[in-house]
């Protein structure tokens, strides 16, 4: 059926939707119809000639067609929540090859903020398919480890995101992604790839200009060193993010780590000065309450 955006052709498919409600075709004119509803501006009508398609069991291509138009009808509508939706049930059906990659990236940013972990899984998973970009898959590969994370999947999460981090771009997404991996890692007390982890997290996020992130991978690599008591050089990637780093709580714990290090080491000057800069900086801190020695 060929599509003319006038009020002829609407009139005409209204005429036969009427005498044939029912028909094997009948999905397929009201999916047009709402397409010409939607061309010509008419959203409210449109989204209600969508949902009528979908009611009339259309083909597979046809509903995941559907779907499309529809949910970007509800974006264009500013119902982000029910666009997500509806675009959630074709990852969920698997018929998520028709959704473009920039569509799948707006539904994790749209997921990630509606706090929807399940539509953020099934999203992920979708993205991470080969006949994509690599790019999307990449940060359907951030997506999938961030909910395992969640769940407390700790080695399924590493098994998602290490391959992709082997290649991964040079972008705030890829810092923080290699930053969780060092996490997961050294609980995971797979300590030789939590090192590889936090390393390239720092990398990354000296690239893309986010000094905090740097900070949090040396500290991560400092954690590493500190577990397989290399004093030396924990104490100083714990001093380095504290000269460096004016973060309260950062600076403050790595102070206290770079003076039980030191000590570990056999340096109780260095120990005493770090305890001692740790009580001038940061008086109220809870690592200076504590004097904690970890």
């Amino acid at each position: 059926m060929r599509v003319k955006n006038d009020t002829e052709a609407l009139a005409t498919l209204e005429r036969y939707l009427e005498r044939n409600p029912t028909p094997p075709n009948a999905a397929e004119a009201a999916f047009w119809r709402g397409v010409m509803l939607s061309d010509a501006g008419d959203t409210n009508e449109a989204g209600r000639m969508f949902q009528k398609t979908l009611d009339l069991n259309p083909s597979a291509e046809l509903n995941a067609k559907t779907r499309i138009r529809l949910g970007m009808l509800l974006q264009e509508m500013e119902k982000p929540d029910e666009a997500l939706a509806v675009f959630a049930k074709l990852c969920e059906s698997g018929d998520a090859t028709l959704l473009p990659d920039e569509q799948l990236v707006w539904m994790i940013r749209q997921a990630r903020h509606a706090e929807n972990l399940e539509v953020l899984l099934l999203t992920g998973r979708a993205m991470m398919a080969k006949t994509r970009e690599p790019i999307t898959r990449e940060l359907g590969a951030f997506a999938t480890a961030q909910v395992l994370r969640t769940q407390q999947k700790l080695a399924d999460a590493v098994d998602v995101l290490l391959p992709v981090l082997e290649n991964a771009s040079v972008s705030l997404d890829a810092a923080e992604a290699s930053l969780a991996a060092g996490d997961m890692l050294l609980e995971l007390k797979r300590d030789e790839e939590a090192m590889k982890g936090y390393a390239k997290g720092a990398s990354i996020a000296a690239s893309v200009d986010r000094s905090d992130l740097q900070a949090f991978g040396w500290k991560g690599m400092a954690r590493v060193h500190e577990r397989t008591e290399n004093w030396e050089e924990a104490a100083r990637l714990f001093m380095g993010v504290a000269v460096l780093y004016d973060e309260p709580l950062l600076s403050a714990e790595c102070l206290a780590r770079a003076s039980n290090a030191f000590n570990k080491a056999g340096d109780s000057k260095a120990a005493d000065q770090a305890r001692e800069e740790l009580k001038q900086r940061y008086p109220d801190s809870e690592w200076n309450r504590a004097q904690v020695r970890p």
